[in-house]
C-alpha cells in the first residue's frame, strides 16, 4: 500500500482548498494592510495605480480580484517579481497556526495547483489542449507551497530542538 503522504495533490478542492489563493482567510501583507485572501493581495500588488489596487484589494471576492487584476495597468517591474511577490504572500499565508498545521500535514505529497483555465504558469492545466505544450506546466504555486511547507517543517524541528530538556539546555 502506497503511502498516502506521499500521493500527489492535484487539486486545491475540498479538504485541500485551504492551499488555494482563492481561500477566503484574511492575511496581512507587508506594509499594505489586511486582505480577503492571497489572491486580493497578489492581484493588487501587480497594480502600477494606487487606486487600482484599493479597488482590487477590496474586491468582494477572490474571483473578483482575479477579474480586476487582469484590467489593470501592471508594475513596470512585474515580470521579474511576480514570483518573489506571490512566495512572500504565501508565507505570509501559512504564518497563521492553523493553515500551517494542515499545509504541514500534507506530508510529502506534490502539491500540483491542477487547473482548467489553461494557467501553466501558476500550474497545471489539466485540459485536453493543455497535454503536448512546450514547455510543459510549470507548477510555480505549486513548487512554492512545497517549499513554504519545507520551510515550515524545519522551523518546526528547529524550535523543537530548541525546547530546553530537563537540565534547562536545549536538546
Amino acid at each position: 500500500m502506497m503511502d498516502s503522504s506521499k500521493l500527489p495533490i492535484r487539486h486545491f478542492i475540498n479538504s485541500y482548498r485551504f492551499l488555494s489563493n482563492f481561500y477566503e482567510k484574511e492575511l496581512f501583507y507587508l506594509e499594505n494592510g489586511k486582505f480577503k485572501s492571497a489572491e486580493h493581495a497578489y492581484q493588487s500588488t501587480k497594480a502600477r495605480h494606487f487606486h487600482d489596487f484599493e479597488m482590487i484589494k477590496m474586491a468582494e471576492t477572490p474571483e473578483k480580484a482575479k477579474c480586476l487584476g487582469k484590467k489593470v495597468e501592471l508594475r513596470k517591474d512585474w515580470p521579474f517579481i511576480r514570483t518573489q511577490v506571490m512566495l512572500n504572500i504565501i508565507r505570509r499565508k501559512f504564518k497563521d497556526k492553523d493553515l500551517r498545521e494542515q499545509l504541514l500535514n500534507t506530508g510529502d505529497a506534490d502539491l500540483i495547483e491542477g487547473n482548467k483555465w489553461h494557467d501553466n504558469f501558476w500550474g497545471v492545466c489539466l485540459c485536453h489542449a493543455c497535454r503536448n505544450l512546450y514547455p510543459g506546466p510549470q507548477n510555480n504555486l505549486g513548487k512554492i507551497l512545497m517549499l513554504v511547507r519545507d520551510e515550515a517543517r524545519e522551523e518546526e524541528e528547529w524550535l523543537k530542538d530548541a525546547e530546553p530538556d530537563a537540565t534547562g539546555f536545549p536538546h
